[in-house]
């Protein structure tokens, strides 16, 4: 995944508006949220997408379903 992560950033690297917020699910997986400031409204990415994984981070199942995800 960090190579896809690291070409993106490659890419929009003079694009001010890409911006990518990584969040971590364990030491092995991470979550990578890729978005255009000027297509998305960044306070509802965080509300509605980014809150919503953090909320559910600690929930019981949510890193396995999620590592499950990851390894297809």
């Amino acid at each position: 995944m960090n190579v896809n992560v690291e070409y993106l950033k490659k890419i929009f690297a003079l694009n001010n508006d890409f911006n990518i917020r990584e969040i971590e699910l364990n030491k092995k997986d991470k979550i990578y949220i890729t978005y255009f400031e000027s297509l998305c409204d960044s306070k509802s990415i965080y509300n509605y997408i980014i809150k919503g994984i953090n909320n559910n981070i600690n929930r019981k199942n949510f890193k396995k379903e999620v590592s499950a995800l990851l390894q297809q």
